[in-house]
């Protein structure tokens, strides 16, 4: 007879451990045994997260109603929280949960939706990374070109081939007059070859410059103007009809810096193609 009994009592207890903290605390909560509940609850705050996903939302849950119930209302916020994280779309049973729970349930559930939807506003605004444009360093005005920018494109085109010409043109003819001045008979003839030579020697360095120029300029306008600004206030196309057909601005918010950077940046643009670039043409 003790042998029967100790056999029953060793598979009650193998009974008892089989139960989920789920049903366990679910039997407990049915039977109004409040004493049992807290027991359940605080031997599994310990090892809460190493529990299935079911046994945790059922750990929140009846942490809750205990908070609630000691007239903790803070807690109970924070443990409908927890089990929202774990599962958002978890919904208390209406019939047998507090109409206050519930309301409070709903608020912890409105604002957790309102957070994910808030981050992925702000996922949403972050910028695609930009590759890199590497048919600017190939020769200008591809990288605008391929990105749709065709009047750009063709004017950096245009930019880069003259510049590029001129170079080769001031090289060649540079050669052929030292040539010259190499070969004059008399000290005047001499004379004036070198004053040419010299003025076509000095001209390669100049064309080479705003070769430069231009390329570098091209590049950094790849980088900079053809693709919406990471603050998402301005973005630069080549839609406009006015002088700086390629400077065209459309402004979609109300950053001030933005638009002092790009008041500046208009300046700028003006005095040097009013200033610098007059001169520059002018020499020749």
């Amino acid at each position: 007879m003790k042998t029967l009994i100790i056999f029953l009592l060793i598979i009650a207890a193998a009974n008892v451990q089989s139960q989920s903290l789920e049903s366990r605390l679910h039997d407990a909560y049915n039977n109004f045994n409040n004493t049992r509940v807290d027991s359940l609850l605080d031997q599994a705050a310990v090892h809460v997260d190493s529990f299935p996903s079911a046994d945790r939302v059922a750990f929140h849950k009846y942490s809750a109603f205990r908070a609630f119930r000691e007239n903790r209302g803070e807690q109970v916020t924070a443990h409908f929280r927890e089990l929202i994280t774990i599962n958002p779309a978890y919904v208390l049973d209406p019939v047998t949960t507090s109409p206050k729970l519930i309301m409070m349930f709903d608020k912890a559930k409105i604002e957790y939706l309102e957070k994910q939807q808030k981050r992925l506003n702000d996922l949403s605004r972050v910028p695609a990374a930009e590759p890199f444009p590497w048919r600017s360093v190939t020769f200008p005005g591809l990288e605008q070109w391929h990105r749709g920018a065709k009047t750009k494109g063709l004017i950096w085109g245009a930019a880069g081939l003259v510049t590029l010409t001129g170079t080769l043109q001031a090289v060649i003819r540079t050669a052929s007059s030292r040539q010259e001045y190499l070969d004059a008979a008399d000290t005047q003839a001499a004379e004036n070859k070198y004053k040419s030579y010299n003025n076509l020697y000095r001209s390669q360095y100049y064309w080479a410059y705003g070769l430069c120029v231009v390329w570098i300029a091209n590049y950094f306008d790849a980088v900079l103007f053809n693709r919406k600004s990471a603050c998402g206030c301005f973005i630069w196309d080549d839609g406009s009809t006015n002088r700086y057909r390629y400077f065209k601005s459309t402004f979609l918010g109300s950053c001030k810096f933005c638009e002092k950077f790009m008041q500046i940046l208009r300046d700028f643009t003006d005095h040097f193609l009013n200033n610098a670039l007059y001169r520059y043409w002018h020499i020749f």
